[in-house]
């Protein structure tokens, strides 16, 4: 991660160098048939996609999302990404990506900056971002 000064200020301007803009990289545990999957994975234009650097809150917005949608109906779930799937995770846990879910819209998690899918369904993109001290 890059930090920058600006002109004396205090804040720190951070950057993730080249993020978004390196060949699609996945952590090191998910298969090579999960990570095509997610890869070439086609959103609707309803889906939402949680987007975040990892750490930076994303099970938290996750949370405050899956509250929305089911009108804090239960959460009567061990982990979000039951009801939330990992696109580059998915198959690797099971789950089709292409199901529908407890409730609209489909909501899905991932740390990959930029899909081209996301972009070709119009999708909603709910970006995390949180200032490194």
């Amino acid at each position: 991660m890059e930090s920058t000064k600006k002109e004396g200020n205090i804040s720190d301007v951070n950057r993730w160098p080249n993020w978004g803009t390196k060949p699609y990289k996945v952590m090191p545990h998910i298969s090579p048939e999960s990570k095509r999957i997610g890869e070439t994975f086609r959103l609707r234009p309803t889906d939402v996609v949680v987007l975040s650097f990892p750490k930076t809150g994303t099970t938290w917005t996750q949370n405050c999302c899956e509250q929305l949608r089911t009108r804090a109906g239960g959460y009567d779930f061990d982990d979000i990404t039951i009801r939330q799937p990992w696109i580059e995770f998915a198959h690797d846990l099971g789950q089709d990506l292409d199901n529908d879910q407890i409730a609209p819209p489909r909501i899905f998690k991932s740390h990959q900056l930029y899909r081209l899918s996301i972009q070709e369904a119009n999708t909603c993109v709910l970006f995390v971002i949180q200032k490194l001290r």
